[in-house]
């Protein structure tokens, strides 16, 4: 699998950018392989501790000098900043994202990094980032919902909700 950076500016400010993203991803699937599947990002700042982990550099100033949190959220833009390059139906190469924040299974209000060939795989979480979809997707026509050229995309949320109750994709 072929890794690369998305286009998320924090990566640059953070030095995010200037590592290799094929050796943070292949340590990305070695944690996840060694966590049934699922990451958090407190998994990837115990890691970077490890000053063997290629994960270490993102971190090593953070662990001593700033809040857990910000470590937290560091490790959030790096697993959401991951791509991976697929070859699509066409043969073209397409970048899709590597990891998707996924609702936790036990408690819904705490999410986990799933691989995207989980999400794509797997019924029960493919359900879950369709549920998380429509919800967004009703955000966001809530809040514009005063704007007339908004009407399609109300009755699409309607169609994919209740494809959604009815168990079709």
């Amino acid at each position: 699998m072929k890794f690369v950076w998305g286009d998320n500016p924090f990566l640059s400010t953070e030095g995010i950018r200037d590592l290799d993203p094929q050796i943070i991803g292949e340590r990305i699937e070695f944690l996840l392989s060694t966590h049934g599947n699922k990451l958090t990002p407190e998994v990837l700042v115990r890691d970077a501790q490890n000053v063997e982990s290629p994960l270490n550099p993102i971190f090593a100033e953070h662990v001593s000098s700033k809040a857990h949190k910000w470590d937290l959220n560091i490790a959030r833009n790096v697993m959401s900043g991951l791509r991976v390059i697929f070859v699509n139906e066409s043969g073209d190469e397409d970048t899709k994202y590597a990891l998707m924040s996924v609702r936790n299974e036990d408690d819904g209000r705490k999410r986990e990094y799933r691989h995207i060939n989980i999400v794509e795989s797997d019924d029960d979480v493919r359900a879950s980032v369709t549920r998380d979809v429509i919800s967004q997707l009703k955000s966001i026509n809530n809040r514009y919902s005063y704007l007339k050229s908004i009407g399609p995309l109300t009755r699409a949320i309607d169609e994919m909700e209740e494809m959604d109750e009815d168990g079709n994709e």
